[in-house]
């Protein structure tokens, strides 16, 4: 009795592994569900959303400065006019006063060029026309005002901000779209190391019953004397080390089930999906890799990565308000012009900080998103050249470890005949066992390595396209294959 707490943990790990690989009442998803899951939204993707709407609403607020506008002014005034004396003009001031109005509609160009024409009364007064020289008449206004330096062109304040607001809004759409790809790129990943946790228990599942086997055949021996208690209490102790493992597979096996659901968007709290199916072919593909071209794929995400589109745009951004951050630095000279006169206006703000102040601003803002474009090339050509060696290195990997797993797979076999046979010992046949669970362990994560790196390739140059109508089963596709160059 004195080995029952070990047995009956031992049945236990077992139990509990055939319960997790079993199937039952668990909601399988193949890569396809995965990607389809994933392309509908996650919160990463609706935060880019809002961003989005955010840039919108930037950009017709930057519009808003070329609306028409309608104005209207009525009130009270007092003039000073001529009194009239015997008929005649005199030296003499009288003050009536009247009651002002005046309409108009206008607005402002993207030229810089203002104008708001309208139509101007008073009433209320007794005093002639002749009296107060025409201000009591009804005429027209222009009020037409044309900027000679500061705001002149297409390079005034409110048509640079509109310019910028409007390659913000196309640089937050790119975000957007990149935002979606790389949903689908991790729910991908996600679902690729739930696979090989899968796998692995299985392996670990399997080698565990085989322990179980060979733990009953000790414990005859020991029952019929043929063996020292030792022995078994050796291979109890081993095996507590295996279900130690077993017991960490199955841990990382929910977590990694809960992570897969949250990347597909689903609820934790019912049935976690289980990830089935296999992992990208990759028989015959040593040549294939060792031909893939750093520079050529390079090449391909500089001209594809939708993120780096995005920030190209912010950085044209930039590059608007600091055209019109130069502009406002130039002194107001306009020339006001309307039925009745023609002025020239100047005003020049004395320090001139506000002005001075933008334009570094701007001239900072600009240089930032260069530097942020130029980081983000950067780390795409090592991403590229980390995941073409990760791939290769996988691939090699894999190919020794398979052919490693043939011949022990025909050693286990002619262990077990030999043991059988009495030629060698149970342990020396279980020490066979062992090391083919091993190779086989070592060869999913080899699986992984390579699906992983292909994944994150496929990022890196940019050919993960969620947003051209592309369906899960094309996308699916494109996680098993080599990219093309």
């Amino acid at each position: 009795m004195r080995h029952l707490p070990l047995i009956t943990g031992t049945l236990l790990a077992s139990t509990m592994a055939l319960a997790l690989t079993s199937p039952v009442s668990a909601q399988t998803v193949r890569l396809e569900d995965v990607i389809a899951a994933a392309a509908k939204g996650t919160p990463q993707t609706q935060q880019e959303d809002e961003r989005v709407r955010r840039a919108a609403g930037q950009l017709q607020q930057a519009g808003g400065a070329f609306d028409w506008r309608a104005s209207a002014e009525s009130g009270w005034e007092q003039l000073y006019v001529p009194k009239v004396v015997n008929g005649f003009l005199s030296s003499q001031l009288s003050k009536p006063q009247v009651w002002r109005s005046t309409l108009g509609v206008g607005r402002r160009f993207r030229n810089g060029i203002d104008v708001t024409p309208g139509f101007t009364w008073a009433t209320g007064s007794s005093a002639t026309a002749g009296q107060t020289f025409g201000l009591t008449e009804p005429r027209p206004t222009l009020n037409l005002n044309v900027p000679l330096f500061r705001g002149r062109g297409a390079d005034n304040e409110f048509a640079a901000n509109e310019r910028a607001a409007q390659a913000g809004l196309e640089g937050a759409s790119l975000g957007r779209a990149f935002s979606g790809e790389r949903a689908v790129y991790d729910a991908v990943q996600v679902y690729w190391r739930c696979l090989s946790v899968r796998q692995t228990l299985e392996v670990l599942d399997a080698d565990q019953r085989g322990s179980d086997d060979y733990l009953a055949t000790l414990r005859n021996l020991v029952a019929r004397g043929q063996i020292e208690p030792t022995l078994l209490d050796r291979s109890l102790a081993n095996q507590a080390i295996q279900r130690v493992a077993l017991g960490r597979a199955q841990a990382a096996d929910q977590t990694c089930r809960r992570d897969l659901a949250i990347a597909m968007g689903s609820s934790t709290a019912g049935p976690l999906p289980t990830a089935v199916g296999d992992f990208p072919a990759m028989d015959g593909l040593n040549q294939a890799a060792n031909m893939l071209n750093e520079q050529a794929l390079s090449n391909l995400a500089l001209a594809e990565r939708l993120d780096l589109k995005a920030l190209a745009r912010f950085e044209a951004g930039e590059a608007e308000r600091v055209r019109g951050a130069r502009n406002g630095v130039h002194p107001q000279v306009d020339i006001f012009i309307d039925p009745t006169r023609v002025m020239v206006r100047y005003t020049q703000a004395i320090g001139a900080n506000s002005s001075e102040g933008a334009l570094a601003a701007a001239v900072a803002s600009e240089s930032e998103a260069r530097i942020n474009i130029v980081q983000l090339q950067n780390q795409i050509r090592v991403d590229v050249s980390d995941q073409v060696r990760n791939l290769k290195e996988s691939l090699a990997n894999w190919t020794a470890l398979t052919e490693s797993a043939g011949l022990l797979g025909s050693v286990v076999s002619d262990a077990q005949t030999r043991s059988q046979a009495g030629i060698i010992t149970q342990q020396q046949y279980r020490d066979t066992q062992n090391e083919l669970a091993e190779v086989r362990r070592q060869a999913i994560d080899a699986k992984l390595q390579y699906a992983s790196s292909l994944a994150a390739l496929r990022l890196a140059t940019g050919t993960i396209k969620t947003g051209d109508g592309t369906g899960p089963d094309s996308l699916a596709n494109v996680f098993r294959t080599l990219p093309n160059q």
